[in-house]
């Protein structure tokens, strides 16, 4: 619920930040760090029924490199 909270507040601020670069750039900020907890719940949702932990900790540290 955190996570919709702050896509939505980081909306509302891009809306807002048509004659300010500065809220801009926090808002963008704020989208990608919001894209990125979503893709590595997905990534942990994906592996983590991986019944070799090697194999899950390999995964997971290949894609958090890739954010």
């Amino acid at each position: 619920r955190l996570l919709i909270e702050e896509v939505a507040l980081a909306d509302f601020e891009l809306q807002n930040a048509n004659d300010n670069s500065s809220r801009l750039k926090y808002s963008q900020q704020g989208l990608r760090a919001s894209f990125q907890c979503q893709e590595t719940i997905h990534i942990i949702d994906q592996h983590r029924t991986s019944s070799d932990p090697d194999d899950y900790n390999d995964i997971f540290a290949q894609e958090a490199q890739r954010l």
